[in-house]
């Protein structure tokens, strides 16, 4: 539980927030603390501790979450694409055109203050222009193209260019690619961001300045498995065995070179990730799943290595399917509600528990994950279901932190922090540790298209893949691009704030805290639908 700063917070006159996206808490609170010095330097003066992301925790929606201070039901976001109606085949990219509720810089716009945003992911395209300077995030098509306006004011672009030549909103990381050359890719992007950000903080007025770094997030996927000894594809004394921490002393190094240009006196710095890192271990292939179930029936058997799509479909015949990425999204073909719908509205429920009921009881393969697939001797033993309440946002009056009833339980030694490796190696014939979530139990509302159900698996150790075409539900060759890392579902924060002592480490607080606090630090009042409270009164 987050520990409560005593003193009023007196208001200051700037925040700013580096967010990382991706940033693993144990390791930069633990493992490599002595090699960040100015995090080190933070954290001996501040509050700080790991964040429970969003459910699910994935970039898109977590930052829109994180600066709304509401779940991603509520957003009617619930991942990089989403349905965006009932067909079968409709599908929309997660832009800042589905954000309708404000976001911190929409709040100042409306008090008169001004606002410094860079990077933060669902800001392109400019559909609202803010009181300051805004830059657009990853989604943005391309920054080559005059007629693609990432920044605001417009004029902007201009000056972005003259200070860094090509501005990066993100680095191509192809299958198979150079490591190296995407490696340089992330160095380049991220010294040209902060470049930029310190610009505008010399240049510009400003009350807030967020910024979110990309950076971090890329580093993760494309060379975890260089990193960690859990990884089945890891080598010792590889040349990319340190890719992972040089970067982050790099950050460090961006940090205190922004720092140097603020005046700590008057201004509480944040650094936030909105969610963190683990292992991958490989695909599960959830339609291939469903259709040995029997709730997917194709038209004709699929081919190895074949896509999933709506039109190879017997929908007459089909109770459910799945869309793939960092966490699965399982939507039931309900009768009256899909075009084509065979479950009875009266049996939705039921049939709902029993995919929860299967889904958690999936068996992983035989031993090691990162070995072979296969299916285990005993493979229904030992699995636990959520019940509808599990997940949920359970704030008290005071506190406002995510309570968890499972999981929250994977701390190491005193430091509290899980590994980065993630959990041991399975043991052969062991369930594979899935969690379902219905959206309905864990958010306010469900707005836009919501899944029927929300699939973490095993403990965000495994993606699930769009592939249908195999004997085996487990894959390792996946259909993702560079993925040697998953998310994690506790990311991290830190801030310092000039007028109250830091109270050092203090796990619990959720991302849905951030919002709130930061304008109680600026004097504004917060919004009474903000599902997070701040973190000091």
């Amino acid at each position: 539980m987050v520990q409560r700063c005593e003193l009023k917070v007196a208001a200051i006159s700037k925040v700013a927030v580096f967010g990382l996206d991706c940033l693993e808490p144990s390791l930069c609170f633990e493992r490599w603390i002595e090699d960040l010095p100015n995090l080190r330097a933070l954290m001996q003066r501040g509050t700080w501790g790991r964040m429970t992301s969003s459910m699910p925790p994935v970039t898109v929606p977590a930052w829109s979450c994180m600066t709304a201070s509401k779940d991603p039901g509520t957003l009617g976001i619930y991942g990089f694409r989403d349905r965006k109606d009932r067909s079968y085949d409709g599908w929309v990219i997660c832009t800042s055109l589905r954000v309708k509720e404000p976001r911190l810089w929409d709040i100042l716009t409306q008090q008169g203050k001004d606002s410094l945003i860079i990077g933060v992911p669902e800001t392109y395209p400019i559909t609202k222009p803010i009181r300051g300077c805004m830059i657009t995030s990853f989604l943005t098509p391309t920054t080559k193209d005059p007629s693609i306006q990432y920044t605001h004011p417009p004029q902007l672009r201009r000056e972005i260019e003259q200070l860094v030549g090509e501005y990066m909103v993100d680095v191509p990381m192809p299958r198979g690619g150079d490591k190296q050359v995407i490696l340089d890719g992330i160095y380049t992007m991220t010294r040209r961001r902060f470049d930029v950000v310190r610009h505008l903080m010399c240049t510009r007025p400003w009350d807030l300045m967020f910024m979110v770094e990309m950076g971090t997030d890329r580093v993760h996927h494309g060379f975890w498995s260089f990193m960690d000894p859990q990884h089945r594809n890891h080598v010792p004394g590889n040349r990319f065995e340190n890719a992972i921490h040089d970067y982050y002393v790099e950050v460090d190094r961006q940090i205190g070179e922004t720092l140097a240009k603020i005046d700590l006196q008057t201004t509480a710095i944040w650094v936030v990730s909105d969610h963190g890192a683990r292992v991958l271990h490989g695909g599960v292939l959830l339609n291939q799943w469903l259709m040995q179930q029997g709730d997917l029936v194709m038209k004709a058997p699929p081919t190895p290595k074949q896509k999933f799509d709506a039109k190879d479909v017997d929908w007459s015949k089909t109770k459910a399917f799945a869309s793939p990425g960092y966490y699965g999204q399982i939507f039931i073909n309900l009768k009256g509600r899909e075009p084509q719908g065979v479950v009875e509205p009266g049996n939705y429920e039921r049939y709902r528990d029993d995919l929860i009921r299967r889904l958690e009881a999936m068996p992983g393969p035989d031993g090691d994950p990162k070995g072979g697939g296969g299916w285990g001797p005993n493979a229904q033993v030992g699995n636990l279901c959520h019940t509808p309440q599990v997940g949920n946002l359970c704030h008290t009056p005071q506190v406002g932190n995510l309570c968890h009833t499972e999981g929250a339980g994977l701390r190491e030694g005193g430091a509290g922090l899980r590994p980065a490796s993630g959990p041991p190696a399975l043991r052969a014939g062991a369930p594979l540790g899935n969690k379902c979530h219905k959206p309905d139990a864990i958010y306010k509302t469900c707005n836009n298209v919501a899944p029927d159900l929300i699939v973490i698996l095993g403990d965000l150790g495994w993606r699930a893949s769009g592939w249908l075409g195999s004997d085996s539900i487990y894959i390792y060759d996946d259909d993702a691009a560079a993925e040697d890392a998953n998310h994690a579902q506790e990311g991290m924060y830190l801030f310092a704030h000039p007028t109250i002592q830091g109270r050092g480490r203090a796990d619990g607080a959720t991302l849905y805290d951030v919002a709130p606090t930061i304008l109680r630090e600026l004097g504004q009042p917060i919004p009474p639908d903000m599902q997070g409270r701040p973190l000091h009164e």
